[in-house]
């Protein structure tokens, strides 16, 4: 499948994760300890950020400042809608180049 079949694939999901019965804590986990080996806080990246927000809240709580991309242009429209402060990028994030990277 190429980025945009992909795309058309995960739009053709979305309900998925957005049902009652999703398991909103699936991989937190795993976030929070990649998380705990940061040295600083800082910019961070949810890619293949989906709908849910569920990583952008757990950035947001471990006081690091996300920016989301995905490939669905739906799923980027949700994430849009639960958090309007965030920048979010409709891309394949193999193909992406950010605006700018500061490396300290």
């Amino acid at each position: 499948m190429n980025p945009i079949e992909i795309g058309e694939a995960y739009n053709q999901i979305k309900h998925l994760w957005e049902r009652s019965s999703f398991n909103r804590s699936n991989g937190i986990d795993q976030h929070k300890r990649a998380i705990s080996f940061l040295k600083n806080r800082g910019n961070a990246l949810d890619v293949g950020c989906g709908s849910t927000g569920r990583f952008i809240d757990l950035m947001l709580k471990e006081e690091l400042v996300p920016d989301g991309i995905d490939i669905s242009n739906r799923m980027i429209a949700l994430a849009r809608e639960k958090h309007p402060d965030i920048t979010f990028y409709h891309d394949d994030i193999c193909d992406w180049e950010p605006l700018s990277c500061t490396i300290s």
